[in-house]
Parts: structure tokens; sequence; C-alpha cells
């Protein structure tokens, strides 16, 4: 529990803060939380805000909410003006300023791992005038805009009119990487270094996107090598770039090396598989690394694996109060997470909710997912 001589009022703001509010209250805060859904699983948990100026609505909401301190999730490291006009409004526990855009930006970070020794695939700015295979002849290279998040604003260059148009927004290519496992390393980082809390894999792609963000499972044991590799990649994100609290970092597993993808400085979506599986609070590691006085909460408990999967509307769905209240129930059984309200309605290709599976391996926990999203996606489709 947080002390009550610490601030322990914490707003929490991004796309959706349901798993990170829902830390930051085993940790002990209270919290008041606004988002993009506000889920019915977070009624009678907290206060929590639908926005619907996203994200600049934040800035009025924080203005209005009597808190000690406040964080984000995604996407807000896309925001780095933003983020340093709310951190003027009310503390900020997070990164902010020249840290926040370090972070994201490929050829600063870039130089920074090739410094600590860490792979990272080749990634320049798009250039006008250039033929598309110019850079990597040898293969498609990617498309990434760095402004997005969940696997949106990436894509494949495999012709000119692929090149240019990401010339004319303004885009990063990078070589793509053709095989690998997509994995996420959860790390909290202080002054005196960073903490690996987790690695998990990532679930990505579907028939629309297949880049897109879709679930995690773990926690994975890394081997010999790539524990190195994450080793010096932490001491790289705490003193090269200066980052501060949890900060989740995309990788590939390419043949024997682990490869950065992307650096998110704050709380991302595989962190709750990481704590639901070691019993840690993230939300209590990363206020400690802003508050003195508070507790990280790190001390794990090993011994299961969890999975979760973000189901995505094949159809436009409008969430009647029998779906609703189904998806309560499962939520009560702890099956179902982000459920949405009654009257809702989802367009095709938006989330619908997130579904969660603990189990002894990750091969279980993948095949629990399977067959929890079959059942649920077959129920989504006859009705709402």
């Amino acid at each position: 529990m947080v002390p009550s001589e610490r601030p322990t009022r914490l707003a929490i703001v991004g796309a959706s803060v349901r798993a990170a509010a829902q830390s930051a209250l085993r940790a002990g805060f209270e919290v008041v939380g606004a988002d993009l859904f506000a889920d019915a699983d977070l009624d009678g948990v907290c206060p929590i805000t639908k926005i619907e100026d996203y994200p600049h609505g934040f800035v009025d909401w924080l203005a209005k909410q009597d808190v000690d301190a406040w964080m984000y999730t995604g996407a807000l490291e896309n925001y780095p003006d933003l983020v340093d006009q709310m951190a003027a409004i009310r503390p900020l526990w997070g990164v902010s300023g020249e840290a926040l855009r370090r972070c994201r930006d490929p050829s600063e970070y870039g130089y920074h791992l090739f410094k600590a020794d860490v792979p990272y695939p080749a990634t320049i700015r798009a250039t006008p005038g250039k033929s598309y295979k110019t850079y990597w002849p040898w293969g498609p290279s990617l498309a990434k805009s760095y402004r997005q998040s969940n696997g949106a604003g990436v894509w494949r260059i495999n012709n000119q009119d692929d090149y240019d148009r990401a010339v004319n927004l303004g885009m990063y290519i990078q070589d793509h990487l053709q095989e690998g496992e997509s994995l996420s390393a959860l790390f909290v980082a202080d002054t005196q270094g960073a903490t690996l809390l987790g690695l998990s894999e990532q679930l990505v792609g579907d028939s629309d996107n297949e880049f897109h963000y879709r679930g995690s499972i773990g926690p994975l044991a890394p081997s010999v090598s790539h524990a190195i590799t994450l080793d010096n990649l932490g001491r790289c994100l705490s003193s090269s770039l200066g980052l501060r609290g949890v900060v989740g970092v995309d990788l590939i597993q390419f043949e024997q090396l682990l490869c950065v993808i992307e650096i998110n400085p704050r709380y991302t979506a595989s962190v709750e598989v990481i704590e639901r599986a070691n019993g840690v609070s993230a939300v209590a590691a990363h206020a400690a690394c802003f508050a003195e006085g508070l507790e990280p909460g790190t001390e794990s408990q090993p011994g299961k694996h969890v999975g979760k999967r973000i189901l995505y509307a094949a159809e436009p769905i409008q969430v009647g109060e029998s779906l609703a209240g189904e998806l309560l129930e499962l939520h009560r059984a702890g099956r179902v997470a982000d459920v949405p309200r009654a009257g809702t309605a989802i367009g095709a290709g938006e989330p619908i909710c997130t579904i969660l599976v603990e189990s002894e391996s990750c091969s279980a926990v993948a095949e629990g997912l399977d067959a929890l999203a079959e059942i649920l996606l077959a129920r989504f489709a006859t009705r709402g």
C-alpha cells in the first residue's frame, strides 16, 4: 500500500487505461482515468471519463482533476508537445521533454543502441526522388511513421507508389527482418539503471494489417545471449536515453539476435501479462521512479503463464444489454476485460474486448486463447 503521507491520487490518461488503472489500484493509489472507451469493467472501481477530442481533450480534463500526479499510456508518447503542456498543469510521472523526443526519433536512439551493442535494423528518413530499391534492393523494407501505435502506420515498401506515399507522409524506411518472433521486453528505468520485469511474445497480424497488435503471452525466459542483449538495452534506456519509469521495447528475434524495433516509454499493452503472471504492480515500480519514499513492489512470484488477446469486430456491432451482461459475467470470472457498455456501437476493425487466459505453459495459454476467441467471435457474429 501507499503510505498516507505520500501523493496518492493518480490520474491516468491514454487510448485505453483499464489495465494501468487496475495496476495502480493494486498498488494502493486512488485513481481517476480518461480514455477513448470508459469501459464498463471500471464502473465502481474508479471514476472514468470518455474523451471525445483525443488526445487534446486530456488537457482540459486534467486541469479539472484534483490529483497529485498523472501518467499516460498509449499513444501519448507520439504527442510530446501535448505531454509537456499537461506536465505544466499537474506533476507528471513519466517521460517528457527531450527524453521523450529522443526515444521516438529512430536516428537518435538508433545511434545509442549501436553504441550499446544492441542490434537495430537500419532506419532512415524517406527521401524524395529516390527509387524504392535504393536502400535495400535485396528485399522489401517497411514504412513506419513513429506517430502511431498498435501496428498502425506501418506498411511494406513493395513498389514505387508505396515508397512515394511514405515520402509524402514524412515516414521512415526500415530494413524489414523477414522472419522472426515478435517480442516485447518490459523494463523499469531509474537513475541507477534499468530492471527487466519480463519478456513476452507479441501476437501480431490479422487479415486487415499484418502488423496489427492482437495480444501477448508470457513470461518468456531469455537465452543467455538474449539476456546479455537485454542487459545492454536496459543500460542504454536509462543512461544514454535518460528514460524513467516503465518502458516497453518491441523486439524481433531474428536468427540468434534480439533486434530492437521500437521503444515505447510508457505502460504498454503487454504489461498486464507480466503483472498477472508474476504478481507485481508495474505502476508501483513506475511511481517509485518519480516520487521519493514509494516502494517499487517488483518482487515477483513466478509460476504461471498468462495471455491476453484483443478481439476485433469483423463487421459493425451494436452491443445490446444481453451481450454486455454476458461479457461482464466473463469479466467477473477473470476471462474478459475492456468490456463495452450496452448501447456501444463498434465499427468493423475496432476492438470489442480483451480475453485473458492463465495456464501452466505458453503453449497451453495460446490454445486457451484460441478456444475462447472462437466461442466469443461466434457469439458476436450472431447478435449484439
